[in-house]
């Protein structure tokens, strides 16, 4: 008796899973294979979204870099404007450059413009880099704050004031013996050039 209620019992659970898997099966199958669609759907959008979202990030981390990239700028001679007075910068050997510490670089076709801007504009503004062409090398840059200036009326530069740099107080001093004039340290040629 225990035997027949087994077997009726099973031949029951059977039917019942049959006639589930019958027309309702096909019903809940198709249901899965729609749920899983829209998970795979939803993993390709999250993909997309955080590569979109990778990409931005190091965009943003580049210019960051390049915002932060506190250096000198090569001069576009020819076609770079002097930042004081507007003049194309030409003049290989009296171009100067000012750096803020934030990176920002302001080009001059002359010293005198850059000493200029420096008392006007700039009077407070923390400098990274102070540079000026070094007469006796055309185009090369060198630190202002340790250059030799000789005013000299045989050395003519773009705005008049007949204002050089030469790399160092050596220097200064044998140009001054070949064109005469008068030598001055970063201090003393602000001066010199003070606005009035």
């Amino acid at each position: 008796m225990l035997v027949k209620k087994n077997i009726k019992l099973n031949n029951n659970i059977s039917g019942a899973s049959s006639s589930f898997s019958g027309e309702g099966g096909s019903d809940f199958s198709s249901g899965t294979e729609r749920v899983n669609s829209q998970v795979i759907n939803l993993e390709r959008l999250n993909l997309k979204t955080f590569i979109i979202v990778k990409i931005i990030q190091l965009l943003l981390i580049s210019v960051l870099f390049a915002a932060c990239n506190v250096s000198p700028q090569p001069i576009a001679y020819g076609s770079d404007a002097c930042h004081f007075c507007n003049m194309t910068i030409v003049d290989k050997q009296h171009a100067s450059q000012l750096v803020t510490a934030k990176g920002k670089a302001f080009k001059y076709d002359a010293v005198e413009c850059m000493i200029h801007s420096l008392q006007d504009e700039f009077k407070s503004t923390e400098m990274a880099y102070y540079l000026v062409s070094d007469f006796n090398k055309p185009g090369e840059l060198m630190d202002a704050t340790k250059a030799s200036y000789l005013v000299s009326e045989k050395l003519q530069s773009p705005m008049g004031a007949n204002l050089s740099a030469f790399l160092n107080a050596d220097s200064g001093a044998k140009a001054q013996e070949k064109f005469t004039g008068n030598l001055y340290t970063w201090t003393t040629i602000q001066e010199h050039l003070k606005l009035r």
